[in-house]
């Protein structure tokens, strides 16, 4: 899978790399929109 990633969305694709490296599945977070959802990761918000 690819995606054409650039300029702050690297961060988020770093951070889902380092979670998946190791064998973290959840993320709690106040900008759920940035994480693609097929990912497959939960993606979670305060509210949730």
């Amino acid at each position: 899978m690819t995606h054409d990633l650039k300029g702050k969305r690297i961060h988020d694709a770093h951070l889902l790399a380092t979670m998946k490296a190791n064998g973290v599945s959840r993320l709690l977070t106040y900008n759920a929109a940035d994480f693609p959802a097929e990912a497959g990761f939960s993606i979670l918000t305060p509210e949730d």
